[in-house]
């Protein structure tokens, strides 16, 4: 799945089978960025200019999830949990519903974006990236409980997201 322009010249989301060379625009992803699969490969999330949508890759239907503006990247777990970045993280029930606040950023030390989250494998911790404007050894890579919202950062003044692989 990717964000690519139309012919249109407006940004769509496309799906590709990895066996195949065609790609197929899906209708009704105008705007489409930062795509990223439901853990069955059913799904892809994906965000607009002010919103959070989910696509079903096979029908082709598309729901808008949430109303969200500064995204910066989307997970999304097995427990059908999304949480996405940007400001702060946010989760949201893949079915949709009210978004909470998993992570708020600690501005007093100077922290300005929880981004680009990856689930580890328990589905329940969650990496990211933070940016940090006064010290560059909080910025970097670092794990958020989703159950206790406690978080620890696991490698200092990286210049870039993670995300893990076995």
């Amino acid at each position: 799945a990717y964000a690519a322009e139309s012919a249109s010249g407006e940004s769509h989301l496309w799906t590709r089978p990895l066996d195949s060379r065609d790609a197929r625009m899906l209708d009704g992803t105008e705007g489409a960025r930062e795509p990223f699969w439901s853990p069955d490969s059913r799904f892809v999330g994906f965000f607009t200019e002010s919103q959070l949508w989910k696509a079903d890759v096979a029908s082709g239907a598309v729901e808008a999830l949430a109303e969200t503006t500064d995204t910066r990247g989307g997970a999304w777990n097995a427990g059908d949990t999304i949480v996405f970045g940007g400001t702060k993280l946010n989760r949201i029930a893949a079915g949709g519903g009210a978004v909470a606040t998993v992570l708020e950023p600690d501005r007093a030390s100077g922290d300005n974006g929880a981004r680009y989250p990856s689930f580890l494998p328990d589905g329940k911790h969650v990496l990211f990236y933070v940016r940090n404007a006064k010290d560059r050894a909080r910025a970097g890579l670092w794990v958020v409980s989703l159950e206790n919202g406690k978080r620890k950062q696991l490698a200092a003044t990286a210049a870039s997201s993670a995300v893990y692989a076995e």
